[in-house]
């Protein structure tokens, strides 16, 4: 175990992983400040877009790389119409970088080089993220909406061998990020239900907050969704999405299953939110822990609190 810090502890190495979502954050921040001269803000929305997809490059293994981009899929169904087909454009596509082919680079000079839109393949595209700057009843519906946009390419799997796949690989997943949850939002009991599928979305694993307004910045909120077979729904809202865990919405996807979004904040979860997306890509996901590196606790923590 790593010592103790303000009543912190974890395995070695959770202080140096915490650090990197300071400095996501720090940086966020400063474009953010940046921004707030701008007549359009929208400057740090891309910052935190790139925060994430840089933050990705640093840690996932060399097979796989983030990149903003278009899905494509060689499916022949628009030819009959004669129609084009739109190309979805997502902030963070990752992909194997070893096997798959790109199939064209946006270029455009004020991109800074290695962050121009990539065209790529959905059988080589492993995961698919949606970020947002600040989490609230706009940006929660936005991103689920864009995430549904890719159920075309998730609602089947391409039989082994299949010459001409034109879906998702079997390990893919997808989820949102969202930079921060700030106080005037966090009684926005709704929001939650926003982040439940209307449907089964094929390696949902719901989104991470990296920050919330009153508490300790090591802390990050997880969002999972919880079944429940019996259709009951579980009722815990102490007012604010900022106090401990907190079950919101739910939605029915079959005439038996109630669905429920799950939000926590715990000092683990930015890592364990990292491993998880590993795991699913690489198909290694299990119920529980997907890696104990970087993982650090706090026992206030696991009694529940609002920021302060």
């Amino acid at each position: 175990m790593g010592e103790s810090r303000d009543g912190i502890a974890g395995v070695a190495g959770w202080k140096q992983f915490l650090a990197t979502k300071r400095t996501l954050l720090a940086r966020y921040d400063d474009a953010r400040t940046k921004a707030e001269a701008r007549p359009v803000q929208t400057g740090h929305g891309l910052v935190a877009e790139a925060l994430i997809r840089e933050w990705l490059n640093g840690f996932l293994p060399r097979r796989f790389r983030a990149c903003a981009g278009y899905l494509v899929s060689q499916s022949l169904e628009h030819i009959h119409t004669g129609e084009v087909p739109k190309l979805p454009h997502y902030d963070v596509i990752i992909y194997d970088e070893l096997n798959a082919p790109v199939l064209w680079i946006d270029e455009n000079p004020e991109v800074r080089d290695g962050e121009n839109s990539r065209a790529i393949p959905v059988e080589f595209v492993h995961g698919v993220l949606e970020v947002k700057s600040s989490l609230d009843r706009t940006t929660a519906r936005q991103a689920m909406e864009k995430l549904l946009e890719i159920q075309q390419f998730a609602n089947g799997i391409d039989p082994p061998g299949e010459p001409y796949p034109t879906h998702f690989p079997l390990n893919f997943c997808c989820g949102t990020i969202f930079m921060e949850l700030r106080r005037e939002n966090a009684h926005q009991k709704n929001i939650l239900e926003l982040l439940i599928p209307d449907c089964l979305l094929r390696g949902y694993m719901g989104g991470a907050v990296l920050r919330g307004d009153g508490l300790p910045v090591e802390a990050t909120g997880r969002i999972d969704l919880c079944a429940n077979s019996d259709g009951e729904q579980i009722e815990i809202f102490n007012g604010s999405l900022l106090a401990g865990g907190v079950f919101g919405g739910a939605k029915q996807w079959l005439d038996d299953k109630s669905v429920q979004a799950f939000l926590s904040w715990t000092l683990h979860n930015f890592s364990a939110f990292a491993f998880d997306l590993l795991a699913m890509m690489q198909g290694t996901r299990r119920w529980g822990l997907s890696s104990f590196h970087g993982f650090a606790f706090q026992k206030k923590f696991a009694k529940g609190h609002e920021g302060e």
